[in-house]
């Protein structure tokens, strides 16, 4: 997680390892960091 926000993305490799549910979940929270800004 650190890693996506210190580099503002994911790549294909990273998705690749992760569930849905934290797929989602990370979704959720850079929505939430979008909208501190």
């Amino acid at each position: 997680l650190a890693k996506i926000i210190r580099e503002g993305g994911l790549d294909k490799q990273d998705i690749g390892k992760m569930s849905p549910q934290d797929i989602q979940i990370v979704q959720e929270l850079l929505e939430y960091y979008q909208k501190q800004k």
